[in-house]
């Protein structure tokens, strides 16, 4: 769909591949949950058609405005890593396109090494053009959620130790500058509703979009006052929440599609997220080091997402979620101190064993991505060499190409 907020989609100077017309759903089987459709096809088609027939993606990323072929390129994750891991893991079969073999169907028991070098493959391994989807039963659209308010990351670390047994789904929201400075959030939880759908259609549980921004104005509209204020009413209005209430499906995994191009906010510069994962005992040394870094450039993210991820791997040679702490945080993209905080971070990043997320990524330096990729040797055995972008072209300058 265009929407990566790095350059993974876009290849400057050269031909772009769209998927704009791959929009078909081919076969599904209500016996298996299993769905073959085109590459082209989005996460809000397939909820559109699917969740009032009671049918669910396991793994769910922030906006529904995803095609399948870029869920698999980017092998997405969401908030329920540690139960159900990355999207591919819930990927059958994927039928590619390369330019030196044609059409090449493949699986974990069919050329296999292609298939996995191909999630999260960044689409460098031919273009998808449809793929085998398992689906999850849900009863109805909607979930039971609990909101828990906790003091500094420490506190963080030990709430997320105790829900992932009880709860589908983790995630939590941070403010770094409240509490004197200590910072504090929310940890959010939720589970699919039990309820049936003879006590709650299936077709409800479907917020709608509310509000459109129409352009992009000459000046950052999130600038810090105002964070600081929304902050403070948004910590206040979660913690009235703490007792178990329902929440419809895409309030819950889709805040911000409510909003329609949400990005303008940031005026004409726009902004930047920087998304890392580290073991998790790297990740008090992470936090500690991104809020002193912060603190001398005088820095202050506009929103911050915290997630763990569980031990539960798709085998997707360049993917980005392993087990540890994952950090997400935007900023402005307008001052000069930025790029030099994030720099740091990054080889802090890799010097802890963790990687940064090439679908959120515009920055990232080619010796960032080779030290944390150790399995690119094997993957570049499977690249088409006609296929680049200029994420690719960025981060290996020219080393990873045949």
């Amino acid at each position: 769909m265009g929407r990566s907020y790095g350059d993974v989609c876009l290849n400057q100077d050269g031909i772009l591949i769209l998927s704009t017309y791959f929009d078909h759903f081919l076969e599904f089987d209500p016996a298996s949950g299993l769905l073959r459709c085109q590459s082209g096809v989005t996460i809000r088609e397939i909820l559109d058609i699917f969740l009032p027939r009671g049918w669910s993606l396991p793994v769910l990323p922030g906006t529904a405005y995803v095609t399948v072929g870029g869920a698999i390129a980017n092998d997405i994750h969401g908030k329920n890593h540690h139960r159900h891991g990355s999207f591919g893991m819930h990927v059958e079969e994927i039928v590619l396109a390369r330019s030196d073999s044609g059409l090449v169907r493949c699986s974990r028991s069919q050329n296999e090494a292609l298939f996995y070098a191909t999630i999260g493959g960044l689409g460098l391994t031919g273009f998808i053009t449809e793929a085998v989807l398992q689906l999850m039963p849900v009863r109805n659209g909607f979930l039971d959620t609990r909101c828990i308010p906790f003091s500094g990351f420490d506190e963080f670390l030990q709430l997320s130790q105790q829900p992932g047994e009880h709860f589908e789904y983790t995630v939590a929201w941070f403010d770094w500058h409240a509490n004197h400075g200590t910072g504090r959030g929310i940890f959010f939880l939720g589970n699919h509703s039990l309820q049936s759908e003879t006590e709650m259609p299936l077709l409800q549980g479907r917020g709608q979009r509310q509000i459109s921004i129409p352009f992009a104005g000459a000046v950052n509209l999130v600038r810090r006052p105002v964070m600081r204020v929304f902050n403070s009413v948004y910590f206040k209005k979660q913690i009235e929440k703490q007792v178990v209430s329902r929440m419809d499906f895409d309030a819950f995994f889709f805040p911000l599609d409510r909003i329609r191009n949400w990005n303008l906010l940031y005026g004409r510069r726009g902004f930047l997220q920087w998304q890392a994962v580290v073991p998790e005992q790297g990740a008090r040394y992470l936090f500690n080091l991104m809020k002193k870094t912060m603190a001398e450039a005088d820095l202050e993210p506009t929103l911050t997402v915290i997630k763990k991820f569980g031990d539960v791997q798709s085998g997707g040679l360049l993917s980005f979620p392993m087990a540890g702490i994952t950090f997400a945080l935007d900023f402005p993209a307008a001052s000069r101190k930025l790029f030099a905080m994030l720099d740091t971070w990054d080889h802090a990043v890799v010097d802890l064993g963790g990687r940064l997320y090439p679908a959120k990524d515009s920055r990232m330096q080619p010796e960032i991505f080779f030290k944390s990729q150790p399995a690119l040797d094997e993957f570049l055995r499977y690249k088409d060499r006609r296929i680049s972008s200029s994420f690719w072209r960025r981060v290996t300058a020219g080393n990873g190409e045949d």
